[in-house]
C-alpha cells in the first residue's frame, strides 16, 4: 500500500501545480469553440481553451473519491477526498491548489499550493516530511536534482480545463486520426527538452469537454525512441455546470492520471463540483496556506534541511 499511495501522488505532483509549460494570460477576447468538424487552426484551439477557463474562478470538490494503483497491485481508494483551486488575482501569478485524501476518515496525502510556494505530504512514504519550496527556489532545486519528480506540483489545474494559455506562444497542430493534437515545445525548470501535447477529438461534443487529454514528453536523445512519456491525463467524462450570470463551462469529472516510467495510475473522481463559490478570506488562509501536521517534521527542498522550530506557514488539516 505504502508503493501504491506514494506512486499515486507522485502522479498528481507531476500533473499539478509546476513548470509554466504554457504562460497564463487573463487578456484577450474570448472566442466561441472552434467548429471540430474541419481542420481547425492552433490558435482557434487556444482560444476554445481560453474560452472556458476565463469562465471559472474558483472550483471546490468535497467528496472526491481517488482511485490508486501501481505496478499490477491492487487499487485502494480514498474517499471523501477534497480538490480546491482558485484562480489567482492576478495575469502570471500562480494559482492556489488544495488535494486533501483519506483512507477510513485517517488524512494520507496533502498536497497544495499558494502564489509563493508548493508542499506535500504522503503519510505512508518512507520519509513522511512536510516537504515545501518557494517557487522562487524551484529552478534551482530541480537543476540539482534534488525533487522526486521530473517537474514540479499546475497540471492538474491544467486537467481541470480552468488553465490559461497565451496565445503569443507558438504552438504546432497536428492531426491523429482521432484527435487534432496542439504541441508546444519547451524546457522543464530542470533543463530538459520537454514536449507538451493537447489532444482535441475531432467530433463534435456538445455538452462534453473536447479535450481527450494532455500528455507530456521528454526527449531522450534517441534516434530510435526520441521521445519518454512522462506522464499522462485522460478526460474521462465532463459536464456543463453553471457559472453565474447566465454562463456555463465545461469541466472534466473524471480524470485518469498515468506515469508509466512509475506504473502508476491514478483515477480521479470529483463527482459534485461547485464553481465560483466565493471562499471567503478565512477559508482561503485554511485552504491554501502550508501548516503544520503534528508528529510531521518539515523539509526546505530549497535549504536541503530539516525546519527548526517557528514555522509560520503551518500544512495540514481541512476536512470537509
Amino acid at each position: 500500500m505504502r508503493r501504491i499511495l506514494a506512486g499515486a501522488c507522485l502522479s498528481v505532483l507531476m500533473l499539478s501545480v509546476g513548470c509554466k509549460i504554457f504562460n497564463s494570460s487573463n487578456s484577450g477576447t474570448i472566442d466561441p469553440p472552434p467548429k471540430m468538424g474541419a481542420a481547425p487552426k492552433a490558435d482557434e484551439l487556444v482560444s476554445y481553451l481560453n474560452h472556458n477557463a476565463q469562465m471559472v474562478s474558483s472550483i471546490e470538490a468535497q467528496h472526491v473519491v481517488v482511485t490508486a494503483k501501481q505496478d499490477g497491485e491492487s487499487p485502494i481508494d480514498l474517499a471523501d477526498s477534497l480538490v480546491a483551486y482558485q484562480k489567482p488575482a492576478r495575469a502570471g501569478a500562480r494559482p492556489s491548489f488544495r488535494m486533501q485524501a483519506y483512507m477510513l476518515g485517517n488524512q494520507e496525502v496533502d498536497l497544495g499550493s499558494n502564489g509563493d510556494e508548493f508542499w506535500y505530504w504522503i503519510k505512508r512514504s518512507p520519509y513522511p516530511y512536510v516537504y515545501h519550496c518557494a517557487y522562487a527556489e524551484y529552478p534551482k532545486v530541480a537543476a540539482r536534482g534534488a525533487m522526486p519528480f521530473p517537474i514540479q506540483p499546475e497540471w492538474v489545474v491544467e486537467a481541470l480545463g480552468v488553465a490559461e494559455y497565451d496565445p503569443a506562444v507558438k504552438f504546432e497542430l497536428r492531426e491523429s486520426k482521432t484527435t487534432f493534437d496542439l504541441i508546444q515545445r519547451t524546457k522543464s525548470a530542470a533543463g530538459e527538452e520537454m514536449v507538451k501535447v493537447i489532444a482535441f477529438h475531432k467530433e463534435q461534443r456538445p455538452g462534453k469537454s473536447q479535450v481527450a487529454g494532455y500528455i507530456l514528453y521528454k526527449t531522450t536523445g534517441n534516434a530510435k525512441a526520441p521521445y519518454e512519456t512522462v506522464c499522462t491525463a485522460a478526460i474521462e467524462d465532463s459536464e456543463v455546470v453553471p457559472v453565474g450570470g447566465g454562463k456555463s463551462a465545461v469541466l472534466p469529472t473524471k480524470i485518469r492520471l498515468k506515469c508509466p516510467k512509475e506504473k502508476t495510475e491514478l483515477v480521479v473522481n470529483l463527482g459534485k463540483v461547485q464553481v465560483n463559490q466565493p471562499f471567503g478570506q478565512e477559508r482561503v488562509g485554511v485552504l491554501f496556506t502550508r501548516r503544520t501536521l503534528n508528529g510531521y517534521k518539515s523539509y526546505d527542498l530549497a535549504r536541503g534541511t530539516l525546519d527548526t522550530g517557528g514555522d509560520v506557514r503551518q500544512a495540514g488539516g481541512y476536512k470537509p
